[in-house]
């Protein structure tokens, strides 16, 4: 990823195109599920773009790019309203996200790029918001090639947006097909074309042991098989952490292992959300070594931690279960919350 800052002629054009496509309020005939591409001219990446405000609450123009953000779109529209205990919902996105609101939304760095760029803005859903998601990252400032690449959405979405205007069916195609605007390099600049293109299917990872085969054969000869139930989960922390002023905060993966039986957390500890079959094995292996146990069965939530923990149960001899709420550890995690007032 290019962390390159954005020179002030990047953001200008930026905020003339994010005008542009506010004054046209295309909001008022497009939906988010009317979904178009647009491909990077410099690295060749699509991104695709929902545009929002038909429910007359967040207005703008979210950007999905590549693999990982049209595997991110297709969650969202999949998955509609977030799972009530679900702490990963919207930390495992991956999106530029331009939107329109108030004021007091925005930081002071958003409102120094303002005045520098000399412009005013007044009233409500009129201040242009810029934000870069990264799955497991606090929402960004965009760097020098986001801004680029945001700059020409928003140009090539007005396109789009005119020609649905007179044609509402303008992106109603064949099943898995999405429209999508090619740049073409000439003399003259760039030329833009309509092409109808497929996006593959994201790959799926496949559950592997990511811990040493001797390590588990040692741990299932030493501790004892029982009938005990635990929960074990390794969701994003409700806080980020920030290493430094300059530096994007993260957001920590918390594991947490709880017995039902009396209640108790018995494994904690918190790591950054790098090689996590191996984090989430490691420390799963910890607890049984320490607790001298295996239990009977184990219950998540969670997708990653599922999928982490199903090597160790095939080698172990526990069961999996998928459950929508964990008691000991959402009980845990609401007390962090309050605890730190998010």
């Amino acid at each position: 990823m290019d962390n390159a800052m954005p020179e002030i002629e990047d953001y200008r054009r930026l905020y003339q195109a994010a005008e542009d496509f506010k004054q046209l309020a295309c909001w008022q005939w497009m939906s988010d599920i009317d979904i178009f591409g647009v491909q990077d001219p410099v690295s060749g990446e699509i991104g695709y773009c929902s545009v929002l405000g038909a429910d007359g609450r967040l207005f703008g123009l979210a950007v999905y790019p590549g693999d990982e953000g049209f595997a991110s779109l297709q969650s969202v529209l999949e998955q509609g309203e977030p799972e009530p205990n679900d702490p990963d919902f919207g930390l495992t996105q991956r999106s530029l996200l331009v939107t329109f609101g108030n004021r007091e939304e925005l930081t002071k760095r958003d409102l120094d790029i303002i005045k520098m760029l000399g412009l005013k803005f007044r009233g409500r859903n009129q201040w242009p918001l810029f934000r870069s998601f990264l799955p497991g990252y606090h929402p960004w400032y965009l760097d020098q090639a986001e801004v680029r690449f945001l700059t020409i959405c928003l140009q090539q979405a007005q396109e789009v947006a005119f020609a649905c205007r007179e044609n509402p069916n303008y992106l109603l195609l064949n099943e898995s097909e999405y429209l999508v605007r090619v740049p073409e390099s000439r003399e003259a600049g760039l030329n833009w074309s309509n092409k109808h293109i497929c996006p593959r299917p994201a790959p799926v990872e496949k559950p592997r042991l990511a811990v040493d085969r001797k390590l588990v054969q040692a741990i299932k000869a030493s501790c004892k098989a029982s009938d005990q139930v635990w929960e074990v989960d390794a969701s994003f922390a409700p806080v980020p952490i920030q290493e430094d002023r300059n530096s994007r905060p993260y957001y920590p993966r918390l594991f947490l292992c709880g017995d039902t039986k009396n209640g108790l957390i018995i494994g904690y500890d918190m790591f950054k959300p790098q090689d996590l079959p191996r984090e989430i094995q490691e420390r799963f292996l910890q607890v049984v070594a320490e607790t001298k146990t295996i239990p009977q069965l184990i219950a998540t939530q969670n997708a990653v931690t599922r999928a982490a923990l199903r090597p160790l149960a095939q080698k172990l001899g526990f069961a999996l279960a998928k459950v929508r709420g964990l008691a000991i550890i959402g009980a845990i995690r609401e007390e962090m919350l309050r605890r730190f007032g998010v």
